[in-house]
């Protein structure tokens, strides 16, 4: 049986207004070789408001069509392309929020990923993002972020014991 190799990465929105994603939206991206010839890149952006909401999308990478000058696709180049097109993604949903609030410079603030010291766990255990956690699971090839989705999973959040003080 063939045990693909796999790699993720969680990271965090930073830099922007909390109102206009949320201060916990989040990607994650992967990037599995599926055979000797294919690595297969994912991308999942979780956006907080105006209400959550997952936006993901795969790319597929042929390894054998680059001539050796060119170095062709690895693990860490898909996942710099899966966390490009997650910058994409959110600089047409910033557009989206300056039409809809009529403010044109909203859609070029300045914003990035940053994937230190980020993890699902501390959303998880608020309660934050369960459905879309959930529908990554289900959609991800990636063996390691199935794995490390399902051990998150199966630590149900107790939102009940959160108190939050003001």
């Amino acid at each position: 049986m063939h045990n693909p190799k796999s790699e993720y990465r969680v990271s965090a929105l930073r830099k922007l207004p909390p109102r206009l994603l949320g201060s916990e939206t989040c990607s994650i991206v992967t990037a599995t070789e599926l055979n000797a010839e294919l690595i297969k890149a994912e991308y999942f952006l979780i956006v907080q408001r105006p209400s959550p909401k997952l936006h993901w999308g795969t790319i597929d990478f042929n390894t054998t069509n680059f001539p050796i000058e060119l170095e062709g696709w690895t693990l860490s180049t898909a996942l710099d392309e899966a966390q490009a097109q997650v910058d994409v993604e959110t600089g047409s949903l910033l557009e989206s929020c300056a039409i809809e609030l009529s403010r044109p410079d909203l859609a070029y603030l300045p914003f990035e990923f940053k994937s230190a010291g980020v993890s699902l766990l501390g959303p998880w255990m608020r309660g934050l993002f369960e459905d879309q956690i959930r529908q990554i699971l289900q959609q991800t090839s990636s063996p390691k972020l199935r794995l490390y989705l399902s051990f998150l999973i199966q630590n149900s959040p107790d939102t009940s014991k959160w108190q939050r003080k003001i």
